[in-house]
């Protein structure tokens, strides 16, 4: 049953098909097939499922009516008709171009790229001196040549002028003020020393001389610490003697 109806939808399809496609074709096939008796019930698939019969393109007019129309009257609304229909506007085949205002009076234009450019490439190169303008064409000096470009083809190049760089980059007379140091510590400056007799010595201080007073008071310290050391051993001795005796 479904290849049936596959055939007689294809059929339809080659009976309309000329130069548009299926798909616009697809639903007035449709709805022909649907609302066609069959044959073995003589009643049409819409007309099972909706209780009625589907109204076509051609039910909407009633031919049955029979109209006489006066010749004149026709006429006059023809004519009536015809004096109101306009014709259409042409269609605009070209596209606007948008030209830079400034393409006027600048010196220099960047000239736009249009072959295939490589994935970093720039879409402009430039920028070139305008030699010559016209409204339509452009003479500008590239490195090696003179060449026209069309406007569509060119934007402004907003550069600064030589006097402007030079002034900018010129080196501007700086006074330099040497920084102030500390004087460096004398010799004679006395150290300070711990009650243990040590040196302190300040950060940094490595280099600073040592005053020949300051190695004599090292020196008094060290015999002083080793006299201090042996009367301590003498003490304990005599204590352990007397604890022995």
């Amino acid at each position: 049953m479904v290849e049936r109806w596959h055939r007689s939808l294809k059929t339809a399809l080659r009976a309309r098909l000329n130069h548009k496609s299926w798909i616009e074709e697809l639903p007035i096939i449709l709805l022909g097939l649907r609302a066609v008796p069959r044959s073995d019930t003589n009643v049409s698939a819409a007309e099972l499922t909706f209780g009625k019969t589907l109204r076509l393109p051609g039910d909407f007019y009633d031919t049955d009516r029979n109209v006489n129309y006066d010749s004149y009257e026709y006429v006059q609304k023809l004519r009536q008709l015809i004096d109101r229909l306009k014709p259409r506007p042409a269609a605009r085949n070209s596209k606007h171009i948008f030209v830079y205002a400034d393409l006027k009076t600048c010196n220099k234009v960047f000239v736009r790229n249009d072959t295939v450019r490589k994935t970093l490439q720039p879409p402009y190169d430039g920028p070139f001196n305008v030699i010559k303008r016209s409204d339509k064409i452009f003479t500008l000096q590239l490195p090696d040549r003179e060449a026209k470009f069309p406007i569509d083809r060119l934007k402004p190049a907003y550069v600064l002028n030589e006097t402007d760089v030079t002034d900018e980059t010129s080196p501007q007379k700086v006074h330099f003020t040497p920084p102030e140091f500390p004087s460096p510590t004398s010799c004679h400056e006395t150290p300070k020393i711990s009650r243990s007799g040590r040196i302190i010595r300040r950060p940094g201080g490595a280099g600073v001389a040592v005053a020949p007073h300051t190695q004599a008071m090292r020196q008094r310290s060290r015999d002083g610490l080793r006299l201090h050391t042996a009367l301590s051993q003498n003490a304990a001795r005599e204590q352990i003697h007397y604890l022995i005796w």
